[in-house]
């Protein structure tokens, strides 16, 4: 309902203006950046080695992005209340009992909110709040990589939040999927139900809106097809319109072409892709008067 979308945003821009007066205000050393990781260095060269540890792609003060590795999940089971303070993140390399979807195991405790709760706790108090995922706006799958915005203040992160709700958004992906995907632009429409059972991840279906299903719009934008070793896949630029859980996986899974290496929509695993091979490419918006935009190429085409 258009009406009642118009409300929540309104609803939002109002704590983010309320949120100003409670956030606290420190003097910040932070510079805005372009592409820059650790120390400031120049990241083009490390974007093509994929790190492995979460870093700010952009800073723009009160908002930044962050690098978001493959196998870092935003929040863990523990956090899901939304209540309570956020442990600092820690490194440790005991093996974690859960599995990805290629069923290869994940470095203990790699908690994107545990990071950012370690690197801006001390100063910014959202960093800490499990209630706001630590500043973190949205997420991705723990196993797909990409920019991920964060605010360092209550206020910007209802302004951006705000931006979410009202589809200012801009989000696009790059995935690989087996099977021939139609070349020509399109949208997938099917509405999507979340499955939730005792012991098991959750799960988004297929469905009707009349069954419990909510709408989700994923656009194809440019597809082509590999061959190669007996096998074919396609290479697909996507763009999500709505952010349903799993909505790529789900609809790309239902067009009878499931992601390389994801297991859990029917998809096989590959020794040469250790992880789904779904890449966030693209993140754009503009909140507050401060636009934002990251683009990250999951590989140089040029070297």
């Amino acid at each position: 309902d258009a009406s009642l979308a118009k409300a929540v945003v309104a609803v939002h821009l109002a704590l983010a203006s309320r949120a100003r007066a409670h956030d606290t205000q420190r003097p910040s050393s932070h510079r805005k950046s372009q592409r820059t990781g650790k120390g400031g260095q120049d990241l083009t060269t490390d974007m093509l080695k994929l790190p492995t540890q979460p870093c700010v792609l952009l800073d723009e003060n009160e908002l930044c992005v962050l690098w978001k590795p493959p196998g870092w999940a935003v929040q863990g089971s523990d956090y899901e209340t939304g209540e309570g303070m956020i442990a600092r993140y820690q490194y440790t390399e005991v093996a974690d009992e859960s599995k990805q979807g290629n069923g290869h195991s994940v470095p203990h405790r790699t908690l994107l909110m545990e990071w950012v709760a370690a690197k801006w706790g001390d100063n910014y108090p959202v960093a800490l709040d499990a209630a706001c995922q630590g500043g973190i706006v949205h997420r991705l799958d723990r196993d797909t990589s990409g920019p991920l915005l964060c605010a360092r203040t209550y206020g910007a992160y209802y302004a951006a939040q705000a931006s979410f709700l009202g589809r200012c958004v801009r989000k696009e992906y790059i995935c690989l999927s087996a099977g021939l995907l139609q070349l020509t632009p399109r949208l997938l429409t099917s509405p999507l139900r979340v499955i939730r059972q005792p012991g098991m991840v959750p799960r988004s279906v297929p469905t009707t809106t009349s069954t419990g299903g909510q709408a989700a719009c994923t656009e194809l934008c440019h597809t082509v097809h590999l061959v190669g070793a007996g096998s074919i896949v396609s290479l697909a630029e996507v763009r999500l319109h709505t952010g349903r859980m799993h909505q790529i996986r789900a609809h790309l899974s239902n067009e009878g072409c499931p992601l390389v290496g994801d297991t859990r929509y029917g998809g096989l695993s590959a020794a040469w892709c250790p992880r789904i091979f779904l890449h966030s490419s693209r993140l754009t918006l503009s909140t507050e008067g401060v636009a934002i935009e990251s683009q990250q190429s999951l590989i140089d085409l040029a070297v």
